[in-house]
């Protein structure tokens, strides 16, 4: 038998690895009935056994870290005005549950990082206006190290990060698509991609994760109407290789 034949025949012989576990994160904590970036959220996550739960983070007027993906209290509290224009004790007043969770109120990342300090669950903290210092101190203050991903969009944030928490996890938000090398050569653990970068160009997942790095898809833009779309959309993301999806619909996901 030749070499090339012996080599072939090993190739063959060898059993593939087994594919490695889809990640599923819930978009802002959210399922179908719960409001978004609330305790009431992230303990329906939790009870559903997700293993990733992405979080927005804003800081108040007086310099605190509250949980708000929008830079006003409009849409998601019965207040208004802009996060950083107001004390933490007036966004405490406002109820960000209405209608089906009436009494919910805007959490602070010490409250989310007490809520997961002993449940299999890691929170995704998508850091937007907020500096990474104040965060990190806070996630030191817990020994949350373990606990938490940051989700950060310049390279800048990423090599600061590394350097003052080695082992935590980082995901690159990178804001182009294109910018993936940079990210990681910055130190980014996870490539985050948008489904509608996926969907105009399905190789995107295989090319990014040449890179070496696990390739997470993001649910969050272009939004399905039914469920069934919700699904298919969620099937065409996995079908591309996606090693981890995080979506408003966790509950939609199948990994089969």
């Amino acid at each position: 038998m030749s070499l090339t034949h012996f080599l072939a025949f090993v190739a063959a012989a060898t059993p593939a690895a087994p594919p490695q576990p889809l990640t599923i994160g819930a978009h802002r904590g959210l399922a179908e009935g719960v409001p978004e970036n609330t305790l009431a959220a992230f303990r329906h996550s939790l009870a559903a056994g997700i293993k990733v739960i992405e979080l927005d983070l804003r800081t108040t007027r007086d310099g605190q870290l509250v949980v708000m993906h929008d830079a006003t209290l409009n849409r998601t509290t019965d207040c208004s005005g802009a996060v950083a224009e107001q004390t933490l004790a007036r966004i405490q007043q406002c109820d960000a549950g209405w209608p089906t969770h009436v009494g919910e109120r805007v959490p602070t990342l010490g409250d989310v990082l007490a809520l997961v300090t002993d449940a299999d669950t890691r929170l995704l903290l998508d850091c937007k206006s907020v500096g990474i210092d104040q965060v990190l101190r806070q996630v030191r203050a817990h020994h949350a190290e373990g606990k938490v991903i940051f989700g950060l969009r310049r390279p800048g944030d990423i090599a600061h990060a590394r350097a003052a928490l080695p082992g935590v996890t980082i995901i690159a938000f990178m804001p182009e698509r294109a910018d993936a090398p940079m990210f990681v050569d910055a130190g980014a653990d996870i490539v985050r991609l948008w489904s509608d970068w996926v969907e105009a160009d399905p190789a995107l997942v295989a090319r990014t994760q040449a890179l070496g790095k696990p390739v997470w898809i993001m649910v969050g833009r272009k939004l399905p109407r039914s469920n069934a779309d919700w699904q298919a959309l969620h099937g065409r993301m996995i079908a591309a290789g996606a090693d981890g999806l995080v979506t408003n619909r966790p509950e939609l996901v199948s990994a089969e």
